[in-house]
């Protein structure tokens, strides 16, 4: 696969929205977009909003970088299987070395490493706002 290594994507997958940042090598912000995608009601909607941003971005072949609170909607019956999912899903539209996961204190995993560590991947996107802010 291919690796845009000029561009990153940060990827904010909630429960009711996908917030996206894209920022060029420099860390110059080039594109904000929030797509709506009510999880809850089915994981199309988010195979639907992941396809837009690239769309509208082209952005398919960026570094990626992944958080979520989209494993509490009631979709899923537990939060691991909502983080199971959302990344099965984002591995669909996103090249695996491409990926990273903020996992919190263990920092950014690649999706290989990443089902084990569920729980600290888990609704983590507030400390890794908070982390890059205190930078």
């Amino acid at each position: 696969m291919t690796t845009n290594n000029s561009f990153i994507t940060g990827w904010a997958i909630g429960g009711d929205h996908l917030k996206i940042a894209r920022a060029d090598h420099h860390g110059n912000l080039i594109s904000v977009l929030q797509i709506p995608c009510p999880l809850w009601q089915g994981m199309e909607y988010l195979d639907q909003a992941i396809q837009s941003v690239h769309q509208q971005l082209g952005n398919q072949y960026d570094l990626a970088a992944i958080t979520m609170t989209g494993e509490l909607v009631d979709l899923f019956p537990d939060r691991q299987t909502g983080v199971k999912q959302i990344l099965d899903c984002i591995n669909k539209f996103i090249p695996k070395e491409n990926s990273f996961i903020y996992a919190g204190k263990l920092g950014w995993l690649d999706p290989s490493s990443s089902e084990h560590n569920w729980l600290h991947i888990a609704s983590q996107n507030w400390q890794a706002s908070a982390n890059f802010v205190s930078k």
